[in-house]
C-alpha cells in the first residue's frame, strides 16, 4: 500500500512539473549532425529581463560569404560609417549596426492578450556559447507577452507562438512547504483511499492527515504563495475563477466531509441497546413496580446472578456506542475524496490563471 502511494505521489508530482501553461517548452534541433537542446521558457520573473535562447550555428556560417572575422567580439564590432553605433541592452552589449546588418537570428514579441493596432516588436539575437540569445523586457504581476523565435533559416513557434507570464518572486521558505506539503497531502490520500477499499481502519487516521495536510498547504501556504506571486491571497471562488484554487478548494470540501462522515457518531436505535422510551406507559409500569418491590425482594436475590448473565451476553452481542461506532459506509465517501483527489492532481497546474487585463490595469483570473 506504501509503495504503491510512493509511485502515485511521484508519479503525478512528475505530471505537475512537466505540464501547465507555465511549463517551459523544451524541445531538440540538428546542428552538424547533432541534436541540440533548447528550451524556451513560458514564465518569468517580475523585475528581470527573461533569456531567450536558441541553438545557432557557427558565427561564420551566420554572415555574409567573405566575411572573415572571427569569435564573437569581432563579429559584434561595427562597420565603418559615419554614424556611431548605439549599444543594445537586449544584446549583451553588441551594437545595433553590427547585429541589423549580420546576425540572422531575431525574436519577435507582442503583448499579450492583443489589442488593436500593436505591431510585434522584433528584438536582434547575439551568439552565445553556441546559443543565440536575446532577452524579454519584464512585465508587471500576471503580464503576459507572446514571443516566437527565427534562427538560420528556423522558425520557432512561428505559427503558435508561446505566451510567456510574469509573477512575483517567492520566497523559497513558502514556497518550498507548500510544494512539500501538497504531496503529502496526495501520499495520504492515496493511502487513505486504498485502506478504505480494502477496509482497514486506518483510512479515518489517513483522512485527517490528507485534511491536515491540505489546508495547511494549500489554504496557508498557497494563499501566500498567490500573495508573492500576483499579490492576490485567494483568486478561487467566490473571489475568482483560478482553476488552482478552485482544485484546492474542492481537495478540502471532500476530505472535509470524508472526516466529518467518518467520525461524526452513530445513533443507536434505543430498542437495538435493550432500552426502551420514556412514554407514558413505561412511567406507569415502573409506578407499578414500585408498589411490589418489597414484595419481591426475596426473587430480586434469587435472580441476581440470572440477571447478571443475562446483561453480560446483551452486552456481548451489542455494538459500542460512541465516536468509534461509525456508520460502515463511510470508508467508500473517503475512497471518492481520494479518487476526487487523483482528478485534481490530473489538471495540470496553473491552469485558468491569474492575468492582466491591459485594459483596466486589473489581475482577473479564470477568463
Amino acid at each position: 500500500m506504501i509503495l504503491i502511494s510512493v509511485v502515485l505521489t511521484l508519479f503525478f508530482a512528475a505530471f505537475q512539473r512537466m505540464t501547465g501553461p507555465t511549463h517551459p517548452e523544451d524541445g531538440f534541433v540538428e546542428r552538424e549532425g547533432e541534436r541540440v537542446a533548447f528550451s524556451l521558457p513560458r514564465s518569468g520573473t517580475v523585475g528581470e529581463d527573461t533569456r531567450i535562447a536558441v541553438p545557432a550555428k557557427s558565427l561564420k556560417d551566420s554572415r555574409p560569404e567573405g566575411d572573415e572575422r572571427t569569435g564573437i567580439a569581432d563579429a559584434c564590432q561595427p562597420e565603418t560609417s559615419g554614424s556611431l553605433p548605439v549599444p543594445d541592452s537586449a544584446c549583451s552589449g553588441c551594437h545595433s549596426s553590427c547585429i541589423e546588418s549580420k546576425h540572422a537570428a531575431r525574436l519577435h514579441y507582442r503583448h499579450y492578450p492583443f489589442l488593436d493596432g500593436e505591431e510585434w516588436i522584433e528584438l536582434p539575437m547575439c551568439q552565445e556559447e553556441g546559443y543565440w540569445v536575446a532577452f524579454l523586457p519584464s512585465q508587471p504581476m500576471a503580464g503576459k507577452l507572446a514571443y516566437y523565435v527565427e534562427a538560420d533559416g528556423v522558425s520557432y513557434h512561428q505559427e503558435t507562438p508561446l505566451i510567456i507570464r510574469y509573477k512575483g518572486s517567492v520566497p523559497a521558505a513558502v514556497l518550498i512547504p507548500h510544494i512539500l506539503l501538497m504531496f503529502l497531502a496526495m501520499f495520504f490520500a492515496v493511502m487513505a483511499g486504498l485502506a478504505a477499499l480494502l477496509n482497514a481502519p486506518l483510512y479515518k487516521r489517513y483522512s485527517v492527515f490528507t485534511l491536515a495536510l491540505l489546508v495547511l498547504g494549500g489554504l496557508v501556504f498557497g494563499c501566500l504563495v498567490q500573495k508573492y506571486a500576483f499579490d492576490v491571497y485567494w483568486a478561487g471562488f467566490p473571489m475568482g475563477g483560478d482553476l488552482t484554487d478552485n482544485k484546492t478548494l474542492i481537495a478540502v470540501l471532500a476530505f472535509l466531509i470524508a472526516v466529518v462522515l467518518t467520525f461524526l457518531p452513530r445513533r443507536k436505535p434505543l430498542q437495538e441497546s435493550g432500552a426502551m422510551p420514556m412514554s407514558e406507559p413505561v412511567v406507569s409500569e415502573m409506578s407499578k413496580r414500585k408498589t411490589v418491590v418489597k414484595q419481591v425482594g426475596k426473587l430480586a436475590d434469587e435472580t441476581a446472578p440470572l440477571e447478571s448473565t443475562t446483561g453480560q451476553a446483551a452486552m456481548q452481542g451489542s455494538k459500542p456506542i460512541g465516536p468509534s461506532a461509525t456508520r460502515s459506509w463511510t470508508r467508500w465517501v473517503v475512497l471518492a475524496a481520494a479518487i476526487v483527489m487523483l482528478g485534481i492532481f490530473s489538471v495540470p497546474h496553473s491552469a485558468n490563471g491569474s492575468e492582466l487585463d491591459r485594459t483596466t490595469g486589473e489581475i482577473v483570473s479564470g477568463e
